[in-house]
């Protein structure tokens, strides 16, 4: 046995066996894993190829199932649109209060924007957050989505919750953000024609990027 190689591991030693009541011995051999690490062996594990490791290969296995959950299989649950338009997050996970939906990720959870930007722009440090310019929470566009503090987050919910509700669209002071049918309606018709963004909607009427987004979904009119 010594000498022979099973897999990631080198047999370099006989080990102490293992000694069942019923008197049955499993013979175990010492073995070198190619990343260094060396453990003890069943022989039959070893024979049958039920154990071809230290435990790294398997740690790899999981490392890439992660890389493309990372890649082509993350970007899947990602309803993408236009360039300047919101990418909304389809996948599931959204929390019933806040809004934001979580995607789980080499033990750690994240919130699907954070982990879009850093597939995107890179690692982002775990001090910083990722913010939305757009207001809609859902929306996993790197174009949308910016790094900054959360005194940054505090100030920026503040300035934007004083000049629009963004699950109504409505502006809190005055009523120049409050959408009459026909408005409504005419988005809905111009965004299915073409040539326009939910952006360039957004700005024109007054209202905020998600309620744009929603209209265009096919959110039912809200009166009042």
């Amino acid at each position: 046995m010594i000498g022979r190689v099973y897999g990631r591991l080198t047999v370099i030693a006989a080990s102490s066996p293992t000694v069942y009541d019923c008197g049955s011995v499993h013979k175990h051999w010492l073995c070198r894993c190619e990343c260094g690490v060396e453990k003890s062996v069943s022989q039959n594990k070893l024979r049958q190829g039920k154990t071809i490791s230290c435990g790294c290969a398997k740690s790899a296995l999981t490392r890439q199932r992660h890389a493309a959950f990372r890649g082509p299989n993350f970007w899947a649950r990602v309803d993408k649109r236009g360039d300047d338009e919101c990418w909304e997050w389809i996948g599931g996970s959204v929390h019933p209060q806040h809004g934001y939906a979580y995607v789980g990720y080499e033990g750690r959870r994240y919130r699907s924007h954070r982990l879009a930007y850093e597939l995107t722009m890179g690692q982002v440090p775990s001090h910083l957050s990722v913010l939305h310019r757009c207001d809609n929470k859902l929306c996993c566009n790197p174009k949308h989505l910016y790094v900054g503090t959360h005194e940054d987050n505090m100030r920026d919910m503040t300035e934007r919750s004083r000049r629009i509700n963004i699950n109504t669209g409505v502006a809190n002071r005055g009523s120049t953000g409050k959408l009459s049918r026909h408005e409504f309606d005419e988005i809905k018709v111009r965004y299915a024609a073409g040539g326009v963004t939910q952006r360039t909607l957004a700005e024109e009427y007054g209202i905020s990027t998600d309620y744009a987004s929603k209209i265009t979904r096919g959110v039912r009119f809200r009166s009042n």
